[in-house]
């Protein structure tokens, strides 16, 4: 029938959302986290690797750097 669950698929994406990226030593990569409360908008994420200062990746410039 019509409908039904996203599969190996759907658990991929989720699994995704629940990590950012970070530069370290220039390097992006990628941290593990809990997701914590929303307001559909923003949500708070927690991990002990997480730590002030971290330069998060919020956004991707257009092309590959050369």
């Amino acid at each position: 029938g019509a409908g039904g669950g996203g599969g190996a698929n759907a658990n991929a994406a989720a699994a995704a959302a629940r990590q950012v990226w970070v530069l370290r030593d220039g390097a992006p990569v990628a941290i593990a986290v809990t997701p914590g409360i929303t307001d559909g908008r923003m949500t708070e994420v927690s991990s002990e690797q997480l730590q002030a200062g971290l330069q998060v990746i919020t956004d991707q410039r257009s092309g590959a750097a050369k």
